[in-house]
């Protein structure tokens, strides 16, 4: 079954990509972030952001509760004439930390996500692969308030 778009379909210029690119890039460490939503603050309610983060052919994209300071998403990576791939579903509770293995045909390592200064949300990554370079490092993704 093929998909229909049911929007008008935009093309933009190279400078315009440029500019919006940059709006994302962090020159500091290599990364993109775009921070999707921010939910307001009630009690409790409506209190998470999404986001999506890169370096190179990884992608983490994901869902914070800041009220309860817990975290779903999920890490891929992006492999030449493959496609996207799943390396790992990461959910649980930032204040102790959020681990996980990754062993799959891509990729082969670990991922943890933790909260520091108790706002700052980082990713620390051990990742083999034979379609990219080791990628090893401590990476942040967001600050939450």
């Amino acid at each position: 079954m093929a998909a229909i778009a049911t929007g008008p379909v935009q093309i933009i210029g190279a400078e315009e990509a440029e500019a919006k690119i940059g709006e994302c890039y962090r020159e500091e460490d290599g990364t993109f972030l775009v921070v999707h939503h921010k939910g307001p603050s009630l009690l409790g309610f409506g209190n998470e952001i999404t986001f999506s983060w890169g370096f190179g052919p990884l992608v983490c994209k994901g869902v914070v509760n800041t009220a309860l300071l817990s975290l779903s998403g999920v890490l891929t990576a992006h492999i030449p004439f493959i496609g996207s791939i799943k390396l790992a579903e990461l959910a649980g509770d930032l204040k102790t930390g959020i681990e996980t293995g990754i062993n799959v045909f891509v990729a082969e390592g670990r991922a943890r996500l933790y909260l520091k200064d108790g706002n700052q949300i980082w990713l620390s990554l051990e990742l083999s692969s034979k379609f990219f370079p080791t990628i090893k490092g401590e990476y942040k993704l967001i600050t939450i308030f």
